[in-house]
């Protein structure tokens, strides 16, 4: 089993098509109890159950594991990439970003989709900015927000 700890700024970040298992401390980082584990487990069913609908935009799928010591949440993704915000179970506000890499780590996908003639345009959903520095979002996800809203101007 591979755990991560997520970073400060709480971001899961994924691989598009994987299933990976991630430490829940981002979840309980700031609560002590004579039981983290119980209070890790509640806090991932309400993480699924409030962020169901911006993991399913992305085709995330995430249900919590218990391997007898330790509660982790496990993620499993599909061909989508991209970033989407996700809403504490605490505080109920959009305060950890998820972000699905290419699994084939590409600088640029928009080169690649030229030369093999597939065009595909990102879909923008409309939710609430990640709460990361766009300089963690590559630039040919930026690069069709942008020029969709020069489009538009």
């Amino acid at each position: 089993m591979n755990f991560q700890r997520v970073t400060t700024s709480d971001t899961i970040e994924l691989v598009d098509q994987s299933e990976e298992d991630k430490s829940t401390d981002f979840l309980s980082k700031n609560i002590s109890s004579r039981f983290p584990e119980a209070i890790a487990a509640k806090l991932c069913r309400q993480f699924i159950d409030i962020n169901r609908t911006n993991l399913s935009k992305v085709g995330v799928e995430a249900r919590t594991k218990y391997d007898g010591s330790k509660v982790s949440l496990t993620f499993t993704s599909s061909l989508n990439i991209g970033a989407v915000p996700l809403l504490s179970p605490i505080t109920s506000k959009h305060s950890i970003s998820l972000l699905i890499k290419p699994r084939f780590g590409w600088n640029g996908i928009g080169s690649i989709l030229q030369r093999t003639g597939w065009k595909e345009i990102p879909e923008i959903l409309h939710l609430p900015q990640l709460t990361i520095s766009e300089r963690r979002i590559p630039q040919w996800v930026l690069s069709s927000v942008i020029l969709h809203r020069l489009d538009r101007l």
